[in-house]
């Protein structure tokens, strides 16, 4: 029987569409050379009266725009359309809210984006993504992250640091259609500032409670008017929010930091060329586990220090050709990350188990699609093939130390167990997009995805015992995954008003298990999904009131299921019988006057077991998909004062976030009811100077962010508590 080290800790869009006081969201704005397909109205608004201020002396930050939900250019579809436009349920987050909700990690948008959650594990080894009940905490992801183009395919990459990023994109449902690799989910796309579209230099200083200290510089500029680059650095740390009763000192400081360079070439109006590259180091103490008791969280109380430390690099280099029928697009990527982590496996003063991890991955990716241009034609299309190649390697040791004895061995004894994974995929896909058919404004969308998937693992076991060495166990086995996704959307767009209707069908490759208690075990299945949306977007008043809605029904079979191995040292996957997920997406915008917006955004998801039977007397059928929250809500009330003398402006906002009810495990039996945490913010602005006072969590609520069991004992982590700081930001 095999033992690892690995325990289960291993925006909206709110698209506020508000007047923006900001000269970094004006500056950053994506460039509006975009063009939007028939049926579609659309402005560039904000792009035009931007250059028209620049024309005439204008500072940007005395800028205030406005512009109708259906405006926004989404870039998430592949296709020039705007958000109106789009047949599906979209969120789109944009740089000056997420400056306002001090959004920093990807983990930030939980409940911002309606049912997207993502649990906090206590450390960056693992970061799942949950949309709509779909979400995996073991092995590959079932939602897509992408970064300029670029996929992130393992989790131990998701938390990074997002202080250069100009918007977020978050399509919810199957994207296979449009997207890579296991979007079973949905799709979260990362887009960053680009040169020659953005120009200027910002500097932040950031001080906080609980040793909370930061510092960022970036500077965007050109060397000559068709060749611009990008560079940003940044460093951050903060003491640890937890104490550990044994020792008495913080398990969870942070330090970390990162640097990226960007450069851009446009030689003409049919070529754009641009190279990137970005690094990050991250040194964590984390998990701040424990014993959980009758409903309540115990003191953190273990001997051994407990740390993630990775280094994550990413490069990647897109071009855009555009000729007078098609614009063809090709982005290569490439990642490394290699980390080790430290994990006292019984969490208690006792020095029985620890594991140590180490992981190295490369990943090559590479796509090129060529689509139509907008040339007054009814139809258009998009088409493209993608590939991927990667090698993860992991090394995991369990040493039995104090527990040798309840195992039976003479002495302490490392279990070292080695996995090395490499894999590739290829896939082809298409969408044809036909308006007017029959009706003007009536759209349908077809697409269809191709994907083939190989991969590999080279097992092997060893125990070490003082100088003695022993091979347990070894093997080598090759699995091989295909599928043929479809999709089809029909659409109705008038006016600033679309509603939509669509089906698409999910897809997951299955994979390898990397701890299993028999032979069997060792793999597990694909899992598949059918899923139905129907949804609609409207806009009254030139964009003071807007407001978009969807539901949906997701069936699945052979869902992913963790477990825990029979001795509870570890975990595996393995395929349930059926699932079902069903519920809704609603956001209201108003700006009832100038200078004040109003948002709020609900999700609600209800997914439970259809047919789950885990062994003789235990069925879970009827059961809750655990880690899925029942509600997700947002509530945002933001308000800017102008002012005559000292100040510009002073901007007030206030956040409300809720989620809630989760439960924590398949039976049922561990659940958090539904929390909300409160946040604020007062910006004081003065041309290119800001001083930001912010507050997280300023209620304290007391919360789960996590919950497991492990060595036939109930662990939990708390929420982050009450945090407070000021940010101080320059741009010149």
């Amino acid at each position: 029987m095999n033992r690892t080290a690995i325990l289960a800790a291993s925006m909206l869009l709110s698209v506020a569409v508000a007047p923006v006081h900001s000269s970094a969201a004006t500056k950053a704005s994506p460039t509006a050379t975009t063009p939007v397909s028939k049926n579609v109205p659309a402005t560039n608004a904000i792009h035009a009266e931007t250059k028209n201020a620049t024309k005439s002396g204008a500072k940007a930050d005395s800028i205030s725009l406005s512009v109708a939900v259906a405006d926004i250019p989404v870039y998430s579809f592949k296709q020039s359309r705007t958000l109106a436009g789009i047949p599906a349920s979209l969120s789109h987050v944009g740089v000056s809210e997420m400056s306002r909700r001090r959004i920093t990690t990807i983990k930030d948008f939980t409940s911002v984006v309606p049912n997207l959650y993502m649990p906090d594990f206590g450390s960056r080894l693992t970061s799942p993504i949950y949309i709509r009940g779909i979400g995996s905490k073991l092995n590959a992801p079932s939602v897509g992250l992408y970064v300029d183009g670029v996929p992130y395919y393992e989790k131990s990459t998701f938390d990074f640091d997002l202080s250069d990023v100009q918007s977020v994109e978050v399509l919810r449902g199957p994207q296979g259609t449009l997207y890579g690799r296991n979007t079973m989910g949905g799709i979260v796309n990362v887009f960053t500032r680009q040169p020659l579209s953005y120009k200027g230099t910002k500097v932040m200083l950031t001080g906080g409670s609980y040793q909370e200290l930061g510092a960022a510089v970036s500077s965007y500029g050109a060397f000559t008017d068709n060749v611009g680059y990008g560079i940003s650095a940044r460093y951050g740390h903060h003491g640890g929010y937890f104490v550990n009763r044994y020792n008495g000192r913080r398990v969870d400081a942070d330090d970390d930091v990162s640097a990226s360079a960007k450069l851009r070439f446009r030689p003409d109006d049919r070529w754009d060329v641009t190279l990137f590259g970005n690094y990050q180091y991250s040194d964590q103490g984390g998990y701040p586990y424990a014993p959980y008791v009758d409903g309540r969280v115990m003191p953190v109380d273990y001997n051994a220090y407990s740390y993630y430390v990775r280094s994550l690099a990413v490069s990647g280099l897109s071009v855009n050709h555009t000729a007078p029928r098609f614009e063809m697009t090709a982005s290569a990527g490439y990642q490394y990350f290699n980390d080790r982590q430290g994990l006292d496996q019984d969490f208690t003063p006792a020095d029985d188990y620890y594991a140590i991890q180490r992981q190295h991955q490369h990943l090559a990716s590479l796509e090129v699609r060529f689509r139509s241009r907008d040339n007054g034609s009814r139809y258009s299309w998009l088409a493209g093939a993608s590939s991927f190649a990667q090698w993860l390697d992991k090394r995991v040791g369990m040493e039995m130390r104090d527990a040798h004895v309840e195992q039976n061995l003479p002495m302490p004894a490392t279990q070292m167990m080695s996995y090395d994974t490499p894999s590739y995929g290829l896939a082809f896909f298409h969408q044809s997009v036909i308006d007017d058919i029959g009706l003007k404004g009536l759209s349908l969308v077809l697409g269809l995805r191709y994907d083939f998937e190989h991969s590999r693992m080279d097992y092997s076991m060893d125990v070490e015992m003082g100088a003695l060495a022993s091979h347990v166990s070894d093997f080598r086995h090759k699995l091989r995954f295909s599928e043929v996704m479809p999709k089809a959307s029909l659409q109705y767009c008038w006016g600033n008003s679309s509603v939509y209707a669509s089906v698409a069908e999910g897809y997951k490759a299955g994979g390898f298990n990397v701890s299993f208690d028999n032979d069997a075990e060792r793999t597990y299945k694909p899992e598949r999904s059918w899923n139905y949306e129907v949804g609609g977007r409207t806009s009254f008043l030139d964009g003071m009131l807007s407001g978009r809605i969807a539901l949906f029904y997701i069936d699945w079979c052979s869902q992913q299921i963790q477990q825990p191995l029979a001795d509870g040292i570890g975990t595996k996957l393995v395929n349930a019988g059926k699932s079902r997920s069903y519920g809704m997406e609603a956001s209201v915008d108003v700006h009832p006057v100038r200078g004040l917006d109003i948002n709020a955004d609900w999700g609600f998801t209800r997914a439970r077991f259809v047919d789950y039977f885990v062994s003789e007397g235990v069925d879970y059928s009827g059961n809750r998909v655990p880690f899925v929250p029942c509600h997700t809500l947002s509530a945002s009330v933001d308000y800017t004062l102008a002012c005559r003398r000292f100040l510009d402006r002073i901007v007030f906002s206030a956040q409300y976030n809720g989620v809630g009810s989760i439960y924590w495990n398949d039976a049922n039996t561990v659940r958090q009811p539904f929390y909300g945490m409160l946040g604020a913010r007062v910006s004081f602005q003065r041309g290119a100077f800001e001083v930001d006072v912010w507050g997280r969590n300023i209620t304290a609520t007391d919360y789960i962010s996590y919950y497991f069991e492990a060595l036939g004992g109930h662990f939990a982590q708390r929420g982050k508590p009450a945090r407070f700081g000021v940010d101080i930001i320059t741009r010149f």
